[in-house]
């Protein structure tokens, strides 16, 4: 089980290489075992003891647009404005192309395939997603190039997966105003 000690200020790394070496090897190891996050108690004895854990479920770019919505069970209309294709539906296609047909409109617990089972196993206290998807009806597409969104009726696929928090922090919780 990979842990990752949160540690004080003085003894984090100073040089921006080591910041970006300790970053991506902090990142492949989300990926690759489960986390525990161990709260050190701070230098003025505040905080949580060493023996407390919490173990984190962490996600990044959780894609609900851009042809999932369109097989969810209340999808936007499928319009993008991407160099080469024109609506999601064609992406679509494409995974039917390459997997078979998608029975549609798909149970919202779809988008997560196998790794509902893998969650239930590990039982995460604690599960945190980057929702890469605007959640809107809006048609106001930003003139950007790249739109992703999915409707606000279609959510329950986030809340399929017990999701205790979604970051929308990114590049694209605006692209349709």
């Amino acid at each position: 089980m990979s842990s990752l000690n949160l540690l004080p200020h003085s003894r984090r790394p100073r040089s921006r290489r080591a910041f970006l070496g300790g970053a991506a090897r902090f990142t492949l190891g989300l990926f690759l075992a489960p986390m525990t996050v161990r709260a050190m108690a701070d230098e003025r004895g505040g905080g949580a003891g060493a023996g407390d854990e919490t173990t984190l479920f962490l996600c990044g770019d959780v894609m609900t647009g851009r042809g999932m919505d369109q097989a969810l069970p209340h999808p936007c209309a499928p319009r993008l404005f991407e160099p080469a294709v024109a609506s999601a539906l064609d992406y679509v296609e494409l995974a039917e192309r390459a997997n078979g047909p998608i029975p549609k409109p798909v149970a919202f617990d779809y988008p997560w395939g196998d790794a509902l089972e893998e969650l239930k196993r590990r039982r995460p206290d604690r599960r945190i997603i980057n929702l890469e998807t605007s959640v809107t009806r809006s048609d106001d597409a930003l003139p950007k190039g790249i739109n992703y969104r999915m409707n606000p009726a279609n959510f329950p696929c986030i809340t399929a997966a017990g999701i205790d928090c979604c970051v929308l922090a990114n590049n694209h919780v605006l692209d349709w105003g």
